[in-house]
């Protein structure tokens, strides 16, 4: 990942190199929406009311407009 933006609000990713079946994994876990583990303590610790939490990235788009 190169770098992280904010446009009109919305945080863009960056990224550089070269994207192939090799860090594939990697960059996916990077891009989507936390998982389940990830949500569940959000939710656990309170946090999911002060952070917004929206799978997939197109509901969160829509979301932050």
């Amino acid at each position: 990942m190169v770098g992280v933006d904010s446009r009109d609000g919305v945080v863009v990713l960056s990224l550089a190199g070269e994207l192939g079946l090799d860090n594939a994994d990697e960059v996916r876990g990077t891009l989507l929406a936390p998982g389940p583990e990830t949500r569940r303590a959000l939710e656990v610790s309170g946090l999911d009311r002060h952070f917004l939490v929206h799978d997939p990235v197109a509901e969160a788009l829509e979301a932050a407009r």
